[in-house]
């Protein structure tokens, strides 16, 4: 499988607001960004490294849960355990992250024929929602 590489990094003044935020359990929640290169290169499997706060924020690598090119935003679905998770879920549609670092990670291999079975369980779901719109041909499924 040949995957396109980008370098890309989000400069100082590209912070990416959220456009979408979902309660998906007490302590999950799915968030959608604006990210449009990430929108537009990102394969299943890969993740972003997100950071509330470019002065004193860590590094928080989420798996992207999904992607619409189109309106040039990814989905991140994530628990809050840590200091960013529970700073990111207190954040509000409208409000933004300083930055979200390019996919990275190896996607996950999606051959071109037959059918294409993905299952996952409690975070390991995310990985698979996004593999069915690359999986390609019509005569898979």
């Amino acid at each position: 499988m040949t995957v396109a590489r980008i370098e890309w990094q989000a400069r100082a003044d590209d912070p990416h607001r959220i456009v979408g935020k979902d309660r998906l359990a007490e302590d999950v929640f799915s968030f959608e960004f604006e990210a449009g290169m990430i929108a537009g290169v990102r394969w299943p499997g890969q993740f972003v490294l997100l950071g509330i706060d470019r002065e004193y924020s860590e590094r928080v690598p989420l798996t992207i849960a999904g992607a619409d090119p189109d309106r040039g935003t990814i989905r991140i679905v994530f628990q809050r355990v840590g200091k960013t998770t529970y700073e990111l879920a207190d954040r509000e549609v409208g409000d933004a992250v300083d930055y979200i670092v390019r996919p990275l990670g190896n996607p996950m291999p999606i051959e071109r024929v037959g059918t294409a079975v993905c299952v996952g369980a409690a975070s390991g779901r995310p990985r698979c929602c996004p593999s069915r719109p690359r999986c390609g041909r019509p005569e898979t499924r």
